[in-house]
């Protein structure tokens, strides 16, 4: 029979493996985690102090990504809808302030806190995402605590992720990774407690939690099953009988669908049809029409409808569909079952190939190999080693699951809290071997202690990260703030603005659409039929709308008017806003800049917009 109550072994007294030495200067801090009955156990007691302590380092990690919200200002197109339902939800408009695409819990979170913020939803959302971050500190500690027995490798882990360049990165957005992490972490670390304990409201909990991450991201209701499965195994290894078994399943069931009903039946009445979200209709690997494209009714492209929720404005009188938009062959034949699982079967294993490659991404090599001495390096009870394989199995159950779907980086950084205590618990181990090897014998002033070697290690590799930090954070250019302002110098109300990406017409208070994916002749028609005021070229996104091509190497049509135009410095990409059908208006360049324009120079900044860093590419997944 498994027992999950105590652990067989635990760490020499000074909760470092090595032994110590005289009182020095950093030594009170080490001793503030470091108590003398520091004994290994799958439940360690947190006294007040150390509780304290785990308290001061979450507000260290708060305040560190409010300090750095004004570098991270950059609104990815997933911030913009985000902040657009928060919008809705603000002025009680529940029927804009939903979306059967995009999750509820973090735009409900900023509709509730914009008070405090002027009601600003940007800055509401980077401020929750910062507190969320900085929070996170709190269950990572416990995680890493537990696992390891020893408070010392707990405060490594969580100096660790205070200072990790990617959970800053996505601290400083209006994105939900951040509140997610700080869910899943917590979901992660309650389920164990509740195994450990094998208490009601503890299993209770963990649903409650693992649902308000499904309201967060959809794929978090996956967990819930995940658990489920690990409580079954726990319950035969214990012999626990059916009862125990059913019941505990139960309760997290129970409150998983505390948390996501509503949202559930707001999805049934929406679609017609019961589902978890709509967002997996567009990423399942059997999906693989182009978002862009225009629907067979000419109305709307599907990213207008999925990502930014738009409906058609006549639903009884359908346009026909433009005779150069691409629709899908008729007659295609039906694969079999063995098809769809051998494709299935093939796109998985590729995505796990790829992701192998995005853990370099996530971990530098330096946090690598600190973590691979922390798993197979240190010595471990048997009781450490099962929360281990427990935490094992969330980190490989989202390994396949978004390779069996759709990978990205972003998707998996929720795991990097993780991940960092196996390196944090590398990192006590090589100060321990550096101690050994060099410290006990150096005499006079090179003499250095324990906890000494153990600060200056941790001091390395944060100072490493911190590298890593200053590349990714970069201030947003002002792009299309910039063309948002001579937008609304026009003094058009809430102008149809058509683009590559919601920004201009979110800028502007204005209305969006998607330039589709097709030929310049029937985007133009399409931008009649539906009277578009403005339609703003950025080159960054030409990849998404090759068709667009023409207009930065030929002489624009005379449907067009370049109105305006927004270059900056030869290391930026440019934007452009044209006009429909309004030759009189005037233009902000001299006619021959705006109609001839060096096809050298289009090529350059085809080139330039494939090697972007893809920061919003990849958010609408």
């Amino acid at each position: 029979m498994i027992e999950l109550v105590k652990a067989e072994t635990g760490p020499p007294p000074n909760g470092l493996g090595i032994p110590s030495h005289k009182p020095f200067l950093f030594r009170g801090l080490m001793e503030s985690f470091i108590a003398k009955n520091d004994r290994s156990s799958s439940l360690p007691k947190a006294n007040s102090r150390e509780l304290l302590a785990v308290l001061g380092l979450a507000i260290l990690g708060c305040v560190l990504r409010i300090v750095l919200i004004p570098f991270g200002d950059f609104i990815t197109s997933d911030g913009v809808y985000y902040a657009t339902l928060a919008q809705s939800l603000l002025a009680g408009d529940l029927d804009r302030g939903l979306s059967t695409y995009w999750s509820p819990f973090y735009p409900l979170l900023i509709s509730l806190f914009a008070g405090i913020f002027r009601r600003d939803p940007v800055q509401t959302g980077r401020i929750i995402s910062a507190l969320a971050g900085g929070m996170t500190v709190v269950p990572a500690y416990f995680i890493t605590r537990r696992f390891s027995g020893r408070r010392v490798i707990a405060l490594v882990a969580a100096l660790f992720v205070i200072f990790d360049p990617l959970l800053i990165h996505y601290s400083l957005r209006v994105l939900t990774e951040s509140v997610y992490t700080l869910l899943l972490t917590s979901g992660i670390l309650i389920g164990w407690v509740a195994i450990e304990r094998s208490t009601g409201r503890y299993f209770l909990l963990t649903g409650l939690v693992f649902g308000l991450a499904y309201l967060t991201r959809p794929e978090a209701l996956g967990y819930v099953f995940l658990l489920c499965l690990i409580i079954s195994v726990v319950g035969f290894a214990r012999k626990a009988g059916g009862r125990w078994l059913l019941s505990r399943c139960a309760l997290v069931v129970l409150g998983a669908l505390l948390a996501a009903a509503p949202y559930v039946y707001y999805l049934r009445q929406e679609t017609g049809r019961w589902t978890i979200t709509e967002k997996f209709a567009t990423n399942l690997p059997s999906n693989n029409v182009d978002i862009r494209k225009l629907l067979p009714d000419g109305q709307l492209t599907r990213a207008d409808v999925a990502w930014a929720g738009t409906r058609p404005e006549l639903p009884g009188a359908p346009a026909s569909a433009p005779p150069t938009s691409e629709q899908q062959a008729p007659g295609a034949p039906t694969p079999t079952f063995l098809d769809r699982v051998g494709r299935f079967a093939k796109h998985t294993l590729k995505g796990l190939y790829h992701e192998y490659f995005i853990i370099s991404e996530l971990l530098p090599p330096l946090f690598l190999i600190l973590s691979g001495v922390g798993l197979f390096a240190v010595a471990r009870n048997a009781s450490q080693i099962r929360l281990e394989i427990y935490i094992g199995s969330f980190i490989f159950a989202t390994f396949l699951g978004y390779a069996a779907t759709y990978h990205n980086e972003r998707y998996l950084v929720p795991l990097l809290p993780l991940a960092l205590g196996w390196a944090a618990t590398g990192a006590v181990a090589v100060a321990s071997w550096f101690y050994k090897t060099f410290g006990s014998r150096a005499r006079g002033v090179l003499r250095i202690s324990p906890s000494q070697t153990l600060a200056v290690v941790t001091l390395i590799v944060v100072a490493s990260q911190l590298v890593n930090l200053l590349v990714r954070i970069r201030k947003d250019p002002g792009r299309e703030r910039l063309a948002a302002e001579w937008i609304r110098s026009q003094g058009l109300k809430s102008p149809l603005i058509m683009a590559t990406g919601p920004w201009p017409a979110f800028y502007t208070a204005g209305r969006h659409l998607y330039i589709p994916n097709e030929d310049l002749t029937v985007v133009l028609a399409y931008a009649k039929r539906k009277n578009v005021d403005f339609m703003v070229l950025e080159e960054r996104w030409l990849d998404s709308t090759p068709c667009l091509a023409p207009l930065l190497a030929e002489k624009i049509p005379q449907e067009l008017t370049l109105v305006y135009e927004h270059v900056g410095d030869p290391k930026q990409l440019g934007l452009r806003i044209f006009r429909l059908g309004h030759e009189g208006d005037r233009n902000v360049l001299d006619a021959p800049a705006a109609q001839e324009i060096d096809p050298c120079r289009t090529h350059r900044v085809m080139r330039a917009a494939r090697t972007v860093e893809p920061e919003t590419s990849n958010d609408l997944k």
